[in-house]
């Protein structure tokens, strides 16, 4: 799945093609989601090994939302400014 931040901070998800801005889904009133939301987190690499193998990323980058879910994306772009 291809997922991206757009400049914004709104979570945007790639289907059928095109990049489509995605709703809160807890929230009625229309609001999107993305990094003005406390329980929004910050795209990290996803990692596999423990106590006896050697910690190795996946490629993967996993976005934590709010109510435990987390996104697994193979792509992941991340266009809002440092500033």
């Amino acid at each position: 799945m291809k997922g991206k931040i757009d400049e914004y901070g709104c979570l945007q998800i790639e289907r059928a093609g095109e990049w489509v801005r995605q709703d809160c889904i807890y929230d009625r009133r229309g609001y999107l989601c993305g990094h003005k939301c406390p329980h929004f987190g910050e795209p990290e690499a996803e990692w596999q090994g423990g106590a006896c193998t050697k910690l190795r990323t996946t490629g993967c980058t996993l976005l934590r939302l709010c109510h435990g879910t987390v996104l697994v994306f193979d792509e992941c772009t991340d266009e809002r400014s440092a500033t």
